[in-house]
């Protein structure tokens, strides 16, 4: 194997223009760097790598039914306070706000499954972008609804947003997420695992 430049970070690959953080990546090639004799990260066959999709369905569990719970509660507050039209405005409130939230983090968990890490922003905006157009779509059409109590649907709307966010903020803070490959096997754990 030929000797890296003097200077250059433990494992760098000879050819390839060496960065900062390049003492604890992956080569180019996907094998294992070591800095100071101490194995790094792992690759390749049957190395574990957790699906890109998987966050987005911890995500989506872990906010799902706190937030239908907060808008159930909301849908009787506004039954005991604003009657049937409070029941049902705020029963599509609920609807629309659940069907908003959970249809994008299900439509990211299923096209980031398996895809670059290159496509997850773009991927992300897509999504964005159709919630946007189907909420303006729902909005146009519910804008003239004289049946519907647009202050019971408002505020559906608004608990079950807020419950959505504050949950799937602490699911994202409770999820385990691995910042590194998990090594194959005993022979491949690092230094610290020993």
């Amino acid at each position: 194997m030929p000797v890296p430049p003097v200077g250059a970070p433990t494992g760098a690959v000879v050819g390839r223009p060496t960065r900062p953080c390049d003492s604890f990546h992956k080569t180019d090639d996907g094998h294992v760097q070591e800095e100071a004799g101490q194995l790094v990260a792992t690759t390749g066959p049957g190395a574990h790598v957790t699906p890109a999709g998987a966050p987005f369905a911890v995500l989506l569990r872990g906010a799902l039914w706190p937030s239908l719970l907060a808008g159930a509660v909301a849908v009787v507050v506004l039954w005991l306070t604003r009657g049937t039209d409070g029941l049902l405005g705020g029963s599509l409130g609920v609807l629309v706000a659940g069907a908003f939230f959970a249809s994008g983090l299900a439509a990211m968990s299923r096209l980031v499954r398996d895809a670059s890490p290159l496509v997850v922003v773009p991927a992300a905006l897509a999504v964005y972008l159709g919630q946007t157009i189907a909420l303006l779509l729902v909005i146009v059409l519910l804008g003239d609804a004289a049946w519907l109590d647009g202050t019971a649907f408002g505020v559906a709307v608004l608990v079950v947003a807020l419950a959505w966010q504050l949950f799937q903020v602490l699911a994202f803070v409770r999820a385990r997420r691995p910042v590194f490959d998990e090594p194959a096997d005993a022979s491949t754990a690092t230094v610290l695992d020993r």
